[in-house]
């Protein structure tokens, strides 16, 4: 499906990530995001350290691109994440 195709080509690096090594990088993006970009309120939603939060982003920076903080690349990654949390929901939730 579309929706999938797009999700991957957004979060996929990320998702691999974190499937991989067992990071956390796309639980975070989508705190920071939620937060608008807040990282006391990031890192309290995930019960870490700021500077954790910071490493983490950091991370993200290196893996997805410097421009994840655009505009457009912000809006793709709310959307990629907003469905990709609809498809784990769905899988998680067959019935619903």
């Amino acid at each position: 499906p579309l929706a999938q195709a797009f999700v991957e080509a957004v979060l996929g690096d990320l998702l691999r990530r974190d499937r991989e090594v067992g990071s956390d990088l796309v639980r975070t993006l989508a705190a920071y995001l939620d937060a608008n970009g807040n990282l006391r309120r990031t890192g309290e939603a995930l019960f870490v350290h700021v500077n954790t939060v910071k490493q983490r982003l950091a991370r993200i920076g290196t893996i997805i691109g410097d421009d994840w903080r655009d505009p457009e690349m912000l809006f793709r990654l709310r959307v990629a994440l907003r469905l990709h949390e609809a498809g784990q929901s769905v899988t998680t939730h067959p019935g619903a």
